[in-house]
C-alpha cells in the first residue's frame, strides 16, 4: 500500500506549435507512500527508456499488484511490463495499438480478476490476454476514439466505455455492444451563443457535425 507512481508529463510549446513532450517528462517510484521518489525512467537498472519522453500512462493489476503496465511516449515509445511492483520493466509491444496519438488517448487498465488481461483506449480498443505480448481489437461497431473505460469488479466480461459518440455496454467482453441513446453525451470543443431572445446555442461536437 505505501508504493505510489508519479508520471509527470512536460507538455510544452514551440513557436506556433505544441510539443508532447520535454526534459521534464518521467516516470517515478515511491515505497514509502510519496515521502521519497525515484526516477525510472533514463536509468538502465530500470529498463524504461530514458531521453526527451511525452505522455506515460500507468496501470496496476487489482488482483496482483506486482504486475504494473506502463505506456511511453518516446522516440523507441512502447510498452513496457513490470512483475516487481515497479521496479524492472520488460519491453512487451510496440505499434498504433498502444502508441495511436499518445498525447490524446491515456487510458489504460487492467481486468480487475485477470492481471494478464490489458485494455488500452485509442481510436479503437485495444485488448491483450498474453501480458501486452499482442493485441486485438474490440469495438468496431461502436463510435470510435476511446477515451474512458470502466470494467465491473466482479463480472469482468462487463465494460463500460465512453467514446466521441456517447457511452456504451457490452457484457460479453466486446462481442456486442449497447449503445444508451437516452444519455444526451458528447464531445463539444466549443460552444457559442446568438443575439436571439431567447437565444440559440450552437455547439461543434466531435466528429458529429455542428448542433
Amino acid at each position: 500500500p505505501n508504493v505510489l507512481f508519479a508520471a509527470m508529463w512536460d507538455f510544452r510549446r514551440t513557436g506556433w506549435s505544441f510539443r508532447s513532450s520535454g526534459p521534464g517528462s518521467g516516470l517515478y517510484r515511491s515505497e514509502d507512500g510519496g515521502e521519497t521518489w525515484a526516477k525510472l525512467t533514463g536509468d538502465p537498472r530500470s529498463g524504461l527508456p530514458g531521453g526527451t519522453l511525452g505522455r506515460i500512462v500507468v496501470a496496476v493489476a487489482p488482483s496482483d499488484p506486482r504486475i504494473v503496465y506502463t505506456a511511453v511516449e518516446a522516440q523507441e515509445g512502447a510498452l513496457y511490463r513490470s512483475e516487481d511492483g515497479g521496479k524492472t520493466w520488460t519491453w512487451r509491444f510496440k505499434g498504433p495499438k498502444v502508441l495511436a496519438r499518445p498525447f490524446y488517448f491515456g487510458a489504460m487498465t487492467v481486468d480487475p480478476k485477470n492481471p494478464d488481461r490489458l485494455y488500452k483506449m485509442g481510436y479503437n480498443m485495444a485488448l491483450s490476454e498474453d501480458g501486452g505480448k499482442t493485441f486485438t481489437q474490440l469495438g468496431r461497431s461502436t463510435h470510435g476514439d476511446h477515451h474512458a473505460i470502466w470494467i465491473h469488479p466482479e463480472l469482468t466480461d462487463t465494460l463500460y466505455f465512453g467514446d466521441d459518440g456517447g457511452f456504451f455496454v457490452t457484457e460479453d467482453r466486446g462481442n456486442a455492444w449497447r449503445y444508451h441513446k437516452n444519455l444526451p453525451l458528447g464531445q463539444f470543443y466549443h460552444v457559442s451563443a446568438d443575439e436571439g431572445r431567447p437565444y440559440r446555442l450552437f455547439g461543434g461536437l466531435q466528429d458529429n457535425s455542428t448542433w
